[in-house]
């Protein structure tokens, strides 16, 4: 998919997670690389969700555009602006799209034990201040051996911000250099998932800039999630 540099359209809010607003305080360089990058990580996740996969979750999934083009059964995308639930058929056809208030993250997820199969979180993590609580939230609501799928900028992306956004809407009002809470390698993202996830994959990738985590949930017969 294309679009024109300086346009916006209806398309570009439900496939690439901006609104107006954001889209208008992008820079010309913006307007071109964020739509592309947007859809290169969405796409690298949706290869990694697992065949089998009856009930997905995407963690800050915006409007929906990884669970619009993945096969899961029954998805759910989530983050402060909105939640989205869809439902589809044998054949793949969604059948039941509905929306809800949106949910902002503190130290629980609106979600019962080991409801879904595969969780996904596309460029969020690095927002989160208590990382660690929201790894334990993913622990409790995916079921054993379940698959966490993340994906986060390193810390070279500052140097890139500036000349990409004026200061979107998504900045809530900070610095585009103050955007994110922390940036995370390898390294920290396992201690993160220390003691409840199997890290299985590890690669690089947009010129280095972003990571993809592919994680397995460890069986514990007790955990504290407190």
């Amino acid at each position: 998919m294309v679009y024109s540099v300086g346009i916006f359209n209806e398309d570009m809010s439900r496939n690439n997670q901006y609104n107006k607003l954001d889209f208008e305080n992008l820079t010309c360089l913006g307007r071109l690389i964020y739509p592309w990058t947007i859809r290169i990580r969405n796409e690298l996740a949706i290869r990694h969700i697992p065949k089998d996969t009856q009930k997905l979750l995407d963690f800050g999934g915006a409007h929906g555009y990884l669970i619009r083009n993945t096969f899961s059964p029954k998805a759910v995308s989530i983050d402060e602006k909105i939640i989205l639930y869809i439902d589809r058929d044998e054949d793949g056809r969604i059948i039941r799209e509905e929306s809800g208030d949106g949910f902002l993250f503190v130290d629980k997820l609106p979600f019962q034990d080991i409801c879904f199969d595969c969780i996904t979180a596309i460029a969020i993590v690095e927002h989160i201040k208590n990382l660690r609580s929201l790894m334990k939230e993913f622990h409790r609501i995916l079921r054993d051996e379940g698959t966490l799928i993340i994906t986060t900028p390193n810390h070279l992306v500052d140097k890139i911000l500036p000349f990409l956004d004026k200061g979107s809407n998504q900045l809530r009002g900070k610095k585009v250099t103050e955007e994110h809470e922390h940036y995370l390698d390898r390294s920290q993202m396992q201690w993160f998932a220390e003691d409840l996830f199997t890290l299985k994959i590890y690669r690089k990738f947009q010129f280095g800039l972003n990571q993809l985590f592919v994680f397995e949930k460890m069986i514990r017969h007790r955990l504290n999630y407190i």
